[in-house]
């Protein structure tokens, strides 16, 4: 077979018609390989470019949001809070009620809290199931809180079973922050916003905490899912973080049907391009991922 090639090569390489043919054909054959590569890697510059964008879209609905600044204000300014923390007013006094239910209403929070010092809720404006009494010492957003950090936190309710974002700052004893801290004050939202910011994108996405949990996506059928591969430690060690509501105390939790981490994805008959990002919120678990998928019929066309 070898002596059968080298015959040919040199039969090629006498006739200069047909060389140039073969040449030209191995140069455009090279030609379009490096257009392809050039085009996937503008096309993949693209998807990260438009991954940070939407990095920051989601930071002006936690870390940068309106809600971050109104939980911060009434840790500073409001005195029936910090009463009712220091146990000067009864639980969910009727007066601090009220003032509770001034940014509830006007922003459309879903609840607002007074926190004491030791992690109990001593007061709770909500439309929805009350959770005055109970302790949410174990909350990071609490423990970030009343050592004098405003935090963000992502959790399922376990009054509500849904989905929200809490928004905690320290509960001063004074109008500034060098004064001691007596309390907390939290504002939850609906996580709605988070899965809209991903909507907006144009691709599909998913928020996904440390353990593997999908929080916020643009499906969902994919929300509260666990990322691949099943693991009873891994399932045993989410139940324990009391983050996702009852949702894991089942022995088979819902898991997503594909590995969100690979460069290519595959999704039923559909192939994506994956790109993700690391969010940072403070989480002792470790870092949020972003992930964005991007149809990979249009980098595989081009």
């Amino acid at each position: 077979m070898a002596e059968i090639n080298f015959r040919r090569i040199i039969s090629i390489a006498r006739n200069p018609i047909l060389l140039a043919l073969v040449l030209g054909l191995a140069a455009s054959q090279i030609a379009i390989s490096l257009f392809s590569q050039k085009a996937e890697s503008v096309d993949r510059a693209r998807m990260q470019a438009a991954l940070v964008t939407l990095q920051a879209n989601l930071s002006v609905e936690t870390t940068r949001s309106k809600g971050m600044g109104v939980a911060a204000m009434m840790g500073l300014y409001e005195p029936l809070f910090k009463e009712a923390a220091l146990g000067k007013r009864k639980q969910d006094a009727p007066e601090v009620l009220q003032r509770l239910s001034i940014p509830r209403r006007h922003y459309g929070y879903e609840g607002t809290y007074v926190i004491d010092r030791t992690g109990v809720m001593v007061a709770n404006d909500t439309d929805g199931k009350k959770a005055t009494g109970k302790s949410v010492d174990f909350r990071p957003y609490f423990q970030h809180a009343i050592h004098g950090q405003e935090s963000v936190y992502v959790a399922v309710g376990t009054n509500s079973d849904s989905r929200g974002i809490y928004y905690a700052a320290p509960l001063y004893e004074g109008a500034d922050k060098s004064g001691r801290i007596i309390g907390v004050t939290s504002i939850k939202t609906s996580a709605e916003p988070l899965d809209n910011v991903l909507q907006a994108s144009g691709d599909d996405g998913l928020l996904i905490s440390p353990q593997g949990v999908v929080f916020a996506s643009t499906r969902p059928e994919w929300l509260l899912a666990m990322t691949p591969p099943f693991d009873e430690k891994r399932v045993d060690a989410i139940r324990k973080l009391k983050q996702f509501g009852m949702r894991f105390e089942s022995k088979n939790p819902a898991i997503l049907p594909f590995d969100p981490y690979p460069n290519r994805v595959s999704i039923g008959s559909a192939q994506y391009a994956s790109e993700h990002i690391p969010l940072e919120w403070n989480d002792p678990q470790g870092p949020w991922k972003l992930v964005r998928l991007h149809d990979a019929g249009i980098l595989d066309a081009t």
